[in-house]
């Protein structure tokens, strides 16, 4: 039970778990009136020491149940010596803590060359933190399932192992002893509050579409839990056997829900997918779901079953993109409706309520942007042109962004509609702030969308032309604000989950950034929104400093499309290629060429093609 020994060279087998690692919160028995010091509780201690242990032939009492498991909670409930064991999930976590020199501070949970084999699942861990080195696993349902801050490296999962063929299982009691067959899978991501990062996989005899069988699946069943930027995955080697057709997959595909229109992770280095079309790079996975184009990139995306894989590095402009994540409160009916379970639970109804476009994209939001529902979490790729901010009833006249999760060297410009009369109020204020430090920013208003661009996160613009309202939304420690530098990374001082050299930005969770319009007419039937404007993003490239005539050709770029006929000289060099200023790039015009209105979209995609890296003039 206890985690606290030195746990070498075992061999487990059978049994409801092999090794049941189980969260004590208290001492027990006649040890159970000491009290221990903050940090030396008996769920708050980690292995000395869990090295070269086996396990096989277990975890088949419950779906979830694991070889290596580390769940369920034991303790009194009363002055009697009785126990009571949960051996389910629990909610407040095993938070494992590990002695400094200043005290206690947060560790993780480390096992090494650790072996599972003919299991239900092989480890489950619902501990806040972990890490798993040398772990190999064959033929078992699911290797792993782990919540929270985990770390992964040396891995070989072996999905089947093809050395025997056990019977099908029936409708009896062993039912999950003899799972075998139906539907196991080699990795399954989380859906909510996580930071994965996989560094060094060996994949072996996985994916089988007879089986429903997937590599990696995405977690998508759920309208409440949604998720950010939770995976980065590195150094995936495919073995022998592996079926590709379902290398990506979700868990829910009969209806289009609010995870699986934001499932995505990072594959740092294109291991997942390898080479494709002569090249291999970083790549953006993300959902490809019911027409929604919002996480395909650029042309050079490719579809892998409902999933975009795209170049992290654009081939368009050179620069790297990120993946952000922030929640919006905007109207009370919907936030209690939230909370109180009546809409986006579970298998739930969850009304969509508006749409989130890359800025520039004149296709329908409707039938292709990102939709935005009561539950209003968005997650998306950063250092674009924008995320325009869309509302069916008009948009509100409070809204708050919060829980957000964006890295420092990203750039993420918000852009929303509202009618020309309207003033705004924009306030970023954090918690436990000291009155020592700057708790609460007033935005200031500039006379240009570069003003906004290239600040420091604390104004914003109105184009009264456009009926649009610009801002950056730049991400804040909990405990003091400091909008004197550029964003970068290190200069904020916020916090990542960081493991050989890959991050994931943590969430920030104690601040927010308010916005609030005032003025403006009102939506006749519901006074939480203005009442719609009549915006428009029509040649938005030109507001980002490109020449007339500059079509968007990726989230992150435009082009000047080239002169002349509408076969182009493959010698021509009348094609001009930019980047986005809001992403940091620079365009230097090869030459000028205005094109007719209505052949830009026809030109769009062989634009794209045959792009090029060049320079932009300032803002």
């Amino acid at each position: 039970t206890r985690a606290y020994h030195r746990i070498i060279g075992n061999a487990a087998s059978g049994g409801y778990a092999g090794f049941a690692i189980v969260r004590m919160p208290g001492p027990t028995m006649v040890y159970r009136d000491i009290t221990f010091a903050d940090g030396t509780n008996p769920d708050e201690r980690p292995f000395i020491e869990f090295d070269g242990n086996s396990c096989h032939s277990s975890g088949y009492w419950w779906t979830r149940a694991a070889c290596v498991y580390v769940g369920g909670r034991l303790e009194h409930l009363d002055d009697t010596d009785t126990l009571y064991y949960n051996p389910g999930r629990e909610s407040n976590a095993r938070d494992t803590m590990c002695e400094t020199e200043s005290g206690y501070a947060d560790c993780e949970m480390i096992f090494t060359n650790t072996k599972i084999f003919l299991s239900n699942w092989g480890i489950n861990n619902w501990g806040e933190r972990g890490r798993y080195d040398g772990l190999e696993v064959h033929d078992t349902f699911r290797p792993v399932g782990v919540l929270g801050a985990h770390f992964l490296t040396n891995l070989l999962f072996v999905c089947r192992s093809q050395s025997f063929v056990p019977e099908r299982p029936g409708s009896g009691t062993k039912y999950y002893e003899r799972h075998w067959f139906s539907n196991y899978v080699m990795y399954e991501l989380y859906d909510t509050n996580q930071y994965h990062i996989i560094d060094g996989l060996r994949v072996r005899n996985c994916g089988n579409a007879s089986s429903g069988a997937h590599i990696w699946r995405m977690l998508t069943h759920s309208d409440k839990f949604v998720p950010g930027f939770i995976q980065i995955v590195r150094n995936v080697t495919y073995e022998s056997g592996n079926d590709f057709s379902m290398r990506i997959g979700s868990t829910v595909t009969s209806r289009l829900t609010v995870s699986g229109t934001r499932a995505n992770f990072l594959d740092a280095d294109g291991s997942v997918h390898g080479e494709q079309n002569g090249l291999v790079g970083p790549r953006i996975i993300g959902a490809a779901r019911g027409n929604v184009s919002w996480w395909r990139l650029d042309d050079s995306c490719f579809l892998d079953g409902d999933y975009y894989a795209c170049d992290q590095i654009s081939s368009v402009t050179g620069k790297r993109r990120g993946i952000a994540k922030f929640s919006l409160t905007f109207d009370d009916a919907y936030t209690e409706a939230v909370s109180s379970g009546a809409i986006c639970g579970n298998n739930i109804p969850c009304p969509r309520i508006g749409s989130v476009m890359h800025l520039g994209d004149q296709s329908d939001p409707d039938e292709t942007g990102l939709p935005l529902s009561g539950n209003a979490v968005i997650t998306g790729p950063t250092n674009g042109l924008g995320w325009l901010l869309l509302f069916d009833a008009g948009s509100p006249v409070s809204l708050q962004f919060r829980y957000t999760q964006i890295d420092e060297d990203d750039t993420l410009l918000i852009a929303i509609p509202y009618p020309p009369e309207t003033s705004f109020t924009i306030t970023y204020t954090t918690r436990w702030c000291s009155s020592w430090n700057l708790c609460e920013q007033n935005f200031t208003a500039v006379s240009s969308l570069g003003d906004v661009i290239h600040g420091n996160g604390d104004t914003y613009y109105y184009s009264s032309e456009r009926q649009l309202l610009f801002f950056r939304y730049v991400p804040q420690p909990i405990n003091w604000l400091d909008f004197s530098q550029s964003p970068a990374y290190g200069n904020l001082g916020l916090s990542y989950y960081v493991r050989n050299g890959l991050r994931i930005p943590h969430y920030a969770s104690q601040g927010y950034l308010q916005l609030t319009a005032t003025g403006c007419e009102l939506n006749e039937t519901n006074a939480s929104y203005c009442a719609s404007s009549t915006y428009t993003t029509s040649e938005i490239c030109q507001d980002f400093g490109y020449e007339d005539g500059a079509l968007r050709v990726a989230y992150d770029a435009c082009a000047l499309p080239a002169t002349g006929s509408e076969e182009t000289s493959p010698s021509s060099n009348a094609l001009v290629i930019g980047a986005s200023c809001a992403a940091g790039a620079i365009v230097v015009i090869a030459a000028i060429a205005l094109l007719v209105k209505h052949r830009r979209r026809r030109r769009l995609q062989r634009v794209a093609q045959s792009a090029k890296t060049i320079t932009m003039p300032e803002l």
